[in-house]
């Protein structure tokens, strides 16, 4: 549906994206699924919840400017 939106230019920029998204998806729930088995069920939760409190902190210090272009 996104590829019939953007232009002819744009649409292998969009395709490797995609394909980009799609592997780090699935090496993600790779390294999930041996953490709970390897070391406990809760540990990929503890692992992912870092880097999303890291983000959601960040975003406290991102200023927005009021030009618009």
């Amino acid at each position: 549906m996104v590829a019939n939106m953007t232009m002819l230019e744009l649409i292998d920029g969009l395709e490797v994206f995609q394909m980009a998204v799609g592997s780090c998806a699935l090496m993600a729930s790779m390294i999930a699924g041996f953490l709970r088995d390897k070391v406990n069920m809760r540990m990929p939760f503890y692992l992912y919840l870092a880097p999303a409190l890291t983000a959601c902190l960040m975003l406290f210090f991102v200023k927005e400017s009021n030009c618009r272009e």
